[in-house]
C-alpha cells in the first residue's frame, strides 16, 4: 500500500494542485473526490481487525485515482498545462524546505508510536496512539486557520510589511489564546476526558492526557509563528533546521522515557519536542528581532 500511495500522493501535489489553479472548479472537485469516495468505502468495507490493512489500499487506491483524475483533466484543455521534467524539477527545489519541513515534522510526531512499539508493550503503545490522536485532534484548528492565514501573510509582507506583522501578532494572540484555554481544560479535566473519549478500555490514559495537555497551545504558536510568519518572512531554513532539532531530541528521548515509563514517557517526550519547536521559533524571532509583536519589528519593516 505504500508504494501504492507515496508516488501518488507526490503525482497529485504536481499535477493535481495545478489543475485546481488554473481549470475550472468542476474539474478540481472532480479530481478531489476520490477521498471521500475512500473514506465512504471504510466504513463499509471494514468490519473486523484483520481488515485494517484494506484500509490501506483504499488510500492508496484514493490517491492514484485523484492522481489519474487530475492528469485527465489538464490533458484535456488548455494544452500545455502539464508541466515538463525540467519545470516539475525547479518547483521541487524551489519548494525544498516545504517537503523538508513535513519530513522533519514526521520525526517527533508520526514516528512516536512506532518508537515506542519498540521498546514497549502493545497496551502502553495504544495508550499513548489513542491519547495523542485525540489531544492533536483538539488543536487541529490551527491547521485550516495557518492555510487561511498564509496567503494574507506573504501579500501583506510583499505590499505593507508593518501590516504583515500586525496581522502576524493579532492571529497569534487570538490563537495562542484559545490554544491556552484548550490546555488549561485538557489539564484540568484529563481523567474524565480520557474516559469520555476513548471509553472505559482506555481509563489509564488520564495522565498521558494530563502530560500531553501543552500540546494545543504549543501547536498554535508554532503554526503560526513558525510555518506561516517565518516562511512569510524568508526564513523557512532556520525552521526547517528548528524542527529537525526537535526530532533529534524527540527520537532518543521517547526511546529511553517510553522503554522505562510506557505511554506516559513517550507523551513526556512529545510534550518536550513541541516545547523545543515553539521555544526555538521564539528564540531565533527574538534574536533576530523578528518577532511580530511591539514595534521593533514594524520599524524595520517600515525601514525595509
Amino acid at each position: 500500500p505504500a508504494s501504492t500511495s507515496t508516488p501518488a500522493c507526490l503525482s497529485r501535489r504536481l499535477v493535481t494542485y495545478p489543475v485546481c489553479g488554473s481549470t475550472s472548479s468542476r474539474r478540481c472537485s472532480l479530481s478531489r473526490c476520490a477521498s471521500p469516495a475512500a473514506t465512504g468505502a471504510v466504513f463499509l468495507l471494514v468490519r473486523e481487525p484483520s481488515d485494517a490493512v484494506q484500509v490501506l489500499w483504499l488510500q492508496g487506491a484514493a490517491a492514484s485515482a485523484s492522481c489519474i483524475l487530475g492528469i485527465a483533466s489538464a490533458s484535456i484543455r488548455p494544452r500545455g498545462l502539464l508541466p515538463g521534467l525540467g519545470a516539475i524539477g525547479r518547483s521541487l527545489f524551489a519548494q525544498r524546505h516545504g517537503f523538508l519541513f513535513r519530513a522533519a515534522i514526521l520525526t517527533y510526531t508520526t514516528a512516536n508510536v512506532v518508537v515506542l512499539g519498540w521498546v514497549a508493550a502493545p497496551e502502553e503503545v495504544g495508550l499513548f496512539a489513542a491519547a495523542d490522536r485525540s489531544v492533536r485532534l483538539v488543536a487541529c484548528f490551527a491547521g485550516p486557520l495557518g492555510q487561511a492565514l498564509y496567503p494574507l501573510l506573504a501579500r501583506a509582507w510583499r505590499d505593507d510589511p508593518g501590516e504583515a506583522a500586525r496581522l502576524a501578532a493579532r492571529v497569534a494572540i487570538g490563537a495562542g489564546g484559545i490554544g491556552g484555554a484548550l490546555s488549561v481544560s485538557l489539564f484540568v479535566t484529563a481523567d474524565a476526558a480520557a474516559l469520555l473519549v476513548l471509553g472505559p478500555e482506555f481509563a489509564a490514559a488520564g495522565p498521558v492526557f494530563r502530560l500531553l495537555a501543552p500540546l494545543p497551545v504549543l501547536i498554535c504558536l508554532s503554526n503560526i509563528l513558525g510555518m506561516q510568519w517565518m516562511f512569510s518572512i524568508g526564513a523557512e531554513a532556520v525552521f526547517v533546521r528548528i524542527l529537525a532539532l526537535a526530532g533529534l531530541v524527540c527520537l532518543p528521548t521517547g526511546a529511553a522515557l517510553g522503554g522505562a515509563a510506557g505511554s506516559v514517557g513517550m507523551a513526556a517526550a512529545a510534550t518536550l519536542a513541541e516545547a523545543v519547536v515553539t521555544g526555538g521559533i521564539l528564540l531565533h524571532l527574538a534574536r533576530s528581532r523578528s518577532l511580530p509583536f511591539g514595534r521593533t519589528m514594524r520599524n524595520r519593516a517600515h525601514a525595509h
